[in-house]
């Protein structure tokens, strides 16, 4: 692909100007809304099934063994490391060659990436076959669930290691922006979890059970998106033998630091339930989990809408438009926190009542959870605002002081959480994740990004929190004049409750001026 060569002064006549950064492809904002849309559509509809199946759940298998079923989702979280730090490294080499139109250089990096991660699902075996005979003694598991227990933990790290692979081509479909069509999978593997999930429960099925369905479906969804990502990128061929040395350098060079990142980010947001089953039980972790779930889904929900910046950001910055770049950092971090903010909202005036009627009237879950709940919820209105900054650290490749920014983040919460359980219990573990959340995510990834970027952390600050400060006070006085927040309420109130809180922050966000709220200026793209 040539290059377009600079402008030769003529002698004794002034420089040339400099070349103005290349503007963004058409439709790129076109695209990032529909992307965004993909993926918060897909994940709300997986929140409302998790939101109803949940308690049914919890209801067959009793507290204790859904403690358990927890703990093994959270150790198989653990062996994602074993990706090496690769899976956003594709994306970002996807990327980066797609926008250049270098074909060649997209297929040696998804060969590098597949020969390395089935080393990574090798290892996943390995780590799997270890934890297994001892995960029951560990976490203080009942003797009769230790062999449910640790053949729901061998089959799920099984087809994880078959899995991971497979990444290497998802990827693909990821790096060209094609998250419509992975969101339309997505959906479907859902419908068929959900059927499998349901008739485990009608026919008494336990944790076995409940591993073998979501695993078999989960890789079923994996080979369609492998299949589609063929189809996506020309050319493309399953031939390994394509890897070589630098790919694989180059991959492991930028996951290098991801690895860090990827085991920080498990450190905060995966050690909760195993410190509480070590420290108190599995009964406690199944009450922790039920209060954190429902910050995690306003959490993973923006997450999910602003994953789609990470390839725009990367393509962006590998044209040099650095002005756009900032520009879409900005709205998409206030976007993100003012589409979070009515139900953080809702949470402060209304979580421990959702927390009750959610689990079917049973009171310990408001009673020992609700504080919780509160702490998480504020917890997590740092990293949404922040998200933007992590897809721009990783969509250009500037992953040290991510990784050293997510590395304190980790080692802090754990570590405050394990201090902390001993003598406040859940409330410790919640402010365990609050602090070093406020610190990182709140100042440092902002600081850091200003540095590099150019823009000012106050200014920052007033850009990104003023509108969704002023729309969640506003919100939080209109759920106050309706709710008591002690009362017990049913659906239809707590329904009501949700609407109110979405539609004053949205009579906020849409009536502040253009390129403030919602409203954009016909220039400004928007995620």
């Amino acid at each position: 692909m040539s290059e377009t060569q600079p402008p030769t002064p003529s002698p004794g006549g002034p420089p040339p100007a400099a070349p103005a950064p290349p503007a963004p492809a058409a439709g790129a904002g076109r695209v990032l809304a529909r992307n965004a849309a993909w993926n918060a559509a897909s994940y709300v509809l997986h929140a409302l099934v998790l939101l109803l199946l949940s308690p049914e759940v919890v209801q067959a298998l009793g507290n204790d063994l859904f403690g358990v079923w927890v703990i093994i989702n959270t150790l198989t979280g653990y062996l994602n490391v074993a990706d090496f730090g690769i899976r956003p490294a594709i994306v970002h080499f996807v990327a980066r060659h797609h926008a250049r139109d270098e074909a060649d250089e997209v297929e040696r990096y998804v060969h590098g990436a597949f020969v390395t991660l089935a080393l990574g699902g090798a290892a996943i075996l390995v780590a799997t076959l270890v934890l297994a005979p001892n995960l029951g003694s560990w976490f203080d598991v009942d003797p009769s669930q230790h062999h449910a227990a640790s053949w729901a933990l061998v089959i799920s790290g099984v087809l994880l290691a078959v899995m991971l692979p497979l990444n290497a081509f998802t990827a693909v479909l990821i790096g060209r922006q094609r998250f419509d069509l992975t969101c339309r999978i997505d959906l479907v593997s859902l419908a068929a979890s959900t059927t499998g999930i349901i008739l485990v429960l009608v026919f008494g099925g336990g944790i076995v059970a409940l591993a073998l369905v979501i695993g078999l479906v989960e890789l079923g969804e994996m080979l369609w998106k492998t299949r589609l990502a063929f189809r996506e990128q020309p050319g493309l061929t399953f031939w390994p033998k394509r890897a070589t040395r630098a790919t694989a350098r180059g991959l492991l060079g930028y996951g290098a630091f991801n690895i860090v990142v990827t085991t920080s980010l498990l450190l905060s947001d995966k050690t909760d339930a195993l410190v509480i089953g070590g420290a108190m039980s599995a009964w406690w972790v199944t009450l922790f989990d039920r209060a954190a779930k429902m910050p995690v889904h306003a959490r993973t929900l923006v997450f999910q809408v602003g994953r789609v910046l990470m390839p725009e950001l990367g393509a962006r910055h590998a044209v040099g438009d650095k002005v756009g770049l900032v520009r879409l950092l900005t709205t998409s971090s206030r976007q993100v926190l003012l589409a979070a903010t009515p139900l953080i909202v809702y949470l402060f005036v209304l979580g421990g009542a959702f927390l009750e009627t959610w689990m079917k009237g049973d009171s310990s879950f408001r009673i020992l959870g609700d504080q919780s709940l509160v702490v998480l919820a504020f917890a997590a209105l740092f990293p949404i605002s922040s998200y933007p900054l992590v897809m721009a650290h990783q969509g250009t490749g500037h992953m040290r002081s991510l990784a050293l920014a997510t590395l304190f983040e980790g080692a802090t919460n754990l570590g405050l959480s394990l201090w902390w359980v001993r003598d406040h219990g859940l409330v410790g573990v919640a402010y365990g994740t609050l602090v070093p959340a406020a610190i990182v995510h709140g100042f440092v990834l902002p600081w850091w990004n200003g540095s590099r970027l150019g823009f000012n952390l106050f200014g920052w600050w007033a850009r990104v929190w003023s509108l969704p400060l002023i729309a969640g006070g506003v919100a939080y006085g209109a759920l106050r004049l309706v709710f008591d927040v002690d009362a017990t309420y049913g659906w239809p109130a707590l329904i009501g409750g949700g609407v109110l809180s979405v539609a004053v922050v949205a009579a906020i966000a849409f009536g502040a001026p253009p390129g403030i709220g919602l409203r954009r200026r016909p220039t400004e793209a928007t995620p």
